[in-house]
């Protein structure tokens, strides 16, 4: 069981807003996430708490955010 632990899944983007949404109703994630974003929940006590949403600091790095997200519906 996981209680307090943070996990590490790579999944598709629309997987990950339902997760956000799941750990925080109130979040406005949906159609917000850039494919290899990250996002940190924590799991306990039977709750899921959405601690970070949608970082691509990592991303920031060496121009990847202005070269993969130009509009133009492709992806990196």
């Amino acid at each position: 069981a996981l209680t307090g632990e943070r996990v590490i899944v790579v999944t598709h983007g629309a997987s990950t807003e339902e997760l956000c949404i799941h750990a925080d109703p109130t979040s406005p994630v949906r159609g917000k996430l850039y494919n290899t974003s990250i996002c940190v929940f924590r799991i306990g006590g039977g709750e899921w708490i959405l601690e970070k949403a949608g970082d691509v600091g990592h991303l920031d790095q060496g121009e990847f955010l202005e070269d993969a997200f130009g509009g133009d519906g492709v992806s990196a």
